[in-house]
């Protein structure tokens, strides 16, 4: 993974957590991380999820998540969605990133 690509990611998820910990609803998270300055494949994301979302299909399950995530992250935003967490899951997965970008330098 690209060095920038990852640290985008950490930040993404990070955002991500922060909001939802907040009390910031998920539908109004997604709409802040589509209007941030990601790149602008992770701002698809978030568009794609805000689609999901409001079609009532979980995070999960978004067509193009395969695409842009490894599986054990897509297997976490699973777990959050289905425990409720989903708010401390996108902050492990930064956690997770940013041990892993740690690690490659």
């Amino acid at each position: 993974m690209k060095k920038k690509k990852l640290r985008e990611e950490i930040v993404f998820f990070h955002l991500f957590g922060s909001l939802l910990t907040s009390g910031i609803n998920l539908v109004q998270a997604l709409s802040y991380l589509a209007d941030f300055d990601f790149s602008q494949g992770l701002r698809d994301v978030a568009n794609e999820w805000l689609k999901t979302v409001n079609e009532g299909t979980p995070l999960s399950s978004a067509p193009n998540i395969k695409d842009n995530f490894a599986p054990w992250i897509i297997d976490m935003i699973k777990i959050g969605e289905e425990s409720g967490q989903l708010d401390i899951m996108c902050l492990r997965i930064s956690e997770c990133l940013e041990v892993y970008e740690n690690y490659m330098t």
